[in-house]
């Protein structure tokens, strides 16, 4: 059997003591956060 590597993670921080792997790119989170800044500054910029 042919040894295979595992999967890279998305993220991976490792400060100190602290671990954080992140295994997929949040997607949703990024549309969404992208969706409500582009919003805000729309309105920040019309408004002027």
């Amino acid at each position: 059997m042919p040894y295979t590597t595992p999967p890279r993670p998305f993220v991976e921080i490792r400060i100190g003591g602290f671990h954080l792997v992140v295994q997929r790119a949040p997607v949703r989170l990024f549309a969404a956060v992208s969706a409500l800044v582009c919003s805000g500054f729309t309105a920040w910029w019309t408004a002027r």
